[in-house]
């Protein structure tokens, strides 16, 4: 009798503790529930504060490429109002050697003597051009000089004050032949090349039989005018030829602001040898006297 109570007590509190053990476990579990879905609802603040430093980021990047292009904007905005003046200054300058180089005439085959002083050779020049054109231009030069290498018979750059004087004589420049003596316009270094390339291209089309000319630097055939592009085309189907551009192929005449350059083999010229033939006008020691 005492041992079936003692069972059903056991029993009892058996059934009694598992009953609260479950209980426990429940509210833990539903707890435990509870929680995870409450930190799931709400944000991490790692997240969120990366979150933050992005979005700064990112306004930061579209501040600097606003402002990069307003940069880029002002810099090509000053870049032509830069070019402009340039451009300017270029033509300027352009014109202004093209004023000073018409105040320029080149004298070929004036014997050059040892330790020969710029004083001596205005006289020789003025005594000259005095003898053959009947002018007398002392007082209206600027500068004399030879250039090239030194020798016997250097070229003699004459600079006037004005370019009317320069401009009388090369219209006059048949007084000259027969003298051993010529004379020519001034050619700067671009000028000369971009001429020598036109004078290559005019030979080769009086060859095939055109009428062809260089006025102010400017080729016309057959009395139209080259452009660029059809002067590049010409050149360059003529670049493999032989030029000999010196003063026994080539020579030329300015006629009315009109440069003509001639050659011996187009037209079946030969050039007047300015060093062998005597100056009739004087005498026939004239060469030896300048």
């Amino acid at each position: 009798m005492l041992d079936d109570k003692i069972v059903s007590l056991k029993n009892y509190f058996a059934n009694d503790i598992t009953r609260i053990i479950s209980e426990e476990i429940s509210k833990f579990m539903i707890g435990l529930k509870s929680e995870t879905m409450e930190s799931t609802k709400t944000h991490d603040p790692f997240k969120e504060n990366t979150s933050t430093i992005i979005s700064e980021i990112n306004n930061k990047i579209c501040t600097l490429e606003s402002e990069n292009k307003k940069l880029k904007d002002e810099i090509l905005e000053l870049k032509n109002v830069y070019k402009l003046p340039n451009i300017e200054n270029n033509i300027y300058e352009s014109k202004l050697n093209d004023t000073r180089n018409n105040k320029k005439i080149v004298i070929y085959g004036l014997n050059e003597y040892h330790s020969e002083t710029e004083e001596y050779l205005h006289y020789r020049i003025s005594t000259m051009i005095q003898e053959i054109c009947g002018i007398n231009i002392t007082g209206y030069v600027e500068e004399i000089t030879r250039i090239g290498r030194k020798g016997h018979r250097r070229p003699v750059v004459v600079e006037f004050l004005s370019k009317r004087l320069p401009k009388h004589l090369l219209q006059n420049h048949q007084l000259f032949q027969n003298t051993g003596i010529s004379i020519s316009e001034y050619l700067d270094k671009e000028t000369f090349l971009k001429r020598k390339k036109l004078s290559q291209i005019l030979t080769e089309a009086r060859r095939n039989g055109h009428h062809a000319v260089i006025r102010n630097n400017k080729l016309l055939i057959d009395g139209k005018e080259v452009n660029k592009s059809q002067k590049e085309n010409l050149y360059t189907s003529y670049n493999n030829e032989t030029l000999l551009y010196n003063n026994s192929e080539y020579y030329s005449t300015n006629v009315n602001n009109r440069t003509i350059i001639h050659s011996s083999q187009s037209d079946n010229k030969q050039l007047p040898n300015y060093n062998s033939r005597p100056y009739n006008h004087v005498d026939h020691s004239f060469r030896e006297q300048f």
